[in-house]
């Protein structure tokens, strides 16, 4: 049945509710019993389910649930925005927005992509995640460096200053655009600021205590990066940009590693 403006199903089965339909205003659903409820949503194969705006679900009890999100084979299930869940048994959490699942894995981390595998009882999982760049305040006051003295302008055993500004007070002055100088300046890990006037100094150490505890009548802040809890330890230096690097280069190569592998399983 196809309700829907403009909208197409194609497919037969036993009673009333046997056949396709095609509920959303440009939807498309071609199969026994699959659905396409709503607008620009593509559902093709058996039982297929596809319930988000422009979603697309491809496959055997395949379901799109997310906006923007695509489920492609046999039971893969989309449930996040802009989710992507590829093969078998993928599996896309509702939390886990623009995340991709290969087969037989599950993303449940936002803009992650996961791939597991059980390959000659060998456990494998590669993910990707978003950039991990969180901010820790190391209290109020000036920073201080590792032998306990304030730090303000000028370089210091533990590192270097990079750069102060100070523009009137103004929005260009906020925390958050203090952050962001420290997340575009090479090596910065740290930096003091007074919000009073919105001097922002930058330090390519990384400052984890400050002059007064949180709380503290001052105009003055510290903050730092803190460490990403999944990458190895490393220098302050060795990640300016605060991510939780991977080779493009190794993981493609590690994905078609696996494509392969899980290929020559399905062939056995």
């Amino acid at each position: 049945m196809a309700s829907g403006n403009f909208s197409l199903a194609l497919g037969s089965g036993f009673g009333v509710d046997g056949g396709a339909t095609a509920a959303g205003d440009s939807s498309i659903a071609i199969g026994r019993r699959s659905v396409s409820s709503a607008a620009f949503a593509t559902a093709i194969g058996a039982f297929s389910s596809s319930t988000g705006t422009n979603a697309t679900a491809i496959g055997t009890d395949s379901n799109a649930y997310g906006n923007n999100s695509i489920a492609i084979g046999r039971n893969a299930v989309a449930n996040s925005p802009g989710g992507v869940a590829v093969g078998t048994d993928a599996f896309v959490s509702q939390n886990a927005s623009g995340a991709f699942a290969f087969p037989g894995a599950t993303a449940a981390e936002p803009h992650s992509v996961v791939a597991v595998g059980r390959i000659f009882a060998s456990d494998f999982v590669i993910t990707l995640r978003a950039p991990y760049n969180t901010w820790l305040k190391s209290g109020d006051g000036l920073c201080t460096d590792s032998s306990g003295s304030q730090v303000k302008y000028g370089n210091t055993t533990d590192g270097d200053m990079i750069s102060w500004t100070r523009e009137g007070g103004g929005t260009d002055d906020s925390l958050e655009v203090c952050k962001l100088r420290c997340e575009n300046a090479t090596g910065c890990e740290s930096f003091t600021r007074d919000s009073s006037d919105g001097e922002c100094i930058l330090y390519t150490a990384a400052y984890t205590i400050s002059t007064l505890p949180i709380g503290s009548a001052t105009s003055w802040e510290c903050w730092h990066r803190s460490v990403d809890p999944l990458s190895p330890a490393q220098p302050p230096s060795a990640s300016p940009t605060g991510t939780s690097e991977i080779s493009l280069v190794s993981l493609v190569a590690k994905v078609e590693e696996l494509a392969a592998r899980v290929a020559a399983l399905e062939g056995m």
